[in-house]
């Protein structure tokens, strides 16, 4: 996408290198974010993950719901409600699967779980189906860029 790399928009983070974190598929720029927070049994969580898109930074499309909690399998600590906690979503293409990946930080409420989630999809809409969850190297993921 020509000009991406002026992007100035908040909405817009940046790579180590200074570019416009986003996902380019087809003429169009995808980011990925998590749902509203909600108070779900006394904390606050976003319950999905949602997509955006955009032909020029400036008008955006809500794309849709992609992704919902509900659908994790991982367990939960035993002293932890219930809820899941979703955060710092990512979305890249894997060409050897060709299956979109959308990966984000997964944790229980009181973050004791500090997992990398992983889904998958054919299509970068979704539907997005719950591959796993796990920590990296072995150890707990808190950090946003862990794959």
């Amino acid at each position: 996408v020509t000009g991406v790399q002026t992007c100035a928009l908040p909405i817009c983070s940046e790579d180590a290198d200074g570019n416009p974190e986003g996902f380019y598929h087809r003429g169009k720029v995808y980011l990925v974010g998590t749902s509203q927070k909600r108070n779900v049994s006394g904390y606050w969580l976003s319950q999905s993950i949602n997509l955006y898109s955009s032909f020029d930074l400036e008008h955006w499309t809500f794309e849709g719901r992609i992704f919902a909690n509900t659908s994790i399998s991982v367990g939960l600590p035993a002293t932890e409600p219930p809820v899941y906690r979703l955060e710092r979503p990512k979305l890249v293409y894997n060409q050897a699967t060709r299956r979109y990946v959308l990966y984000f930080h997964l944790d229980s409420a009181r973050f004791l779980l500090g997992m990398v989630g992983v889904c998958t999809a054919r299509s970068v809409a979704g539907p997005y189906t719950f591959v796993r969850g796990y920590h990296p190297d072995g150890l707990r993921s808190l950090e946003k860029h862990s794959l």
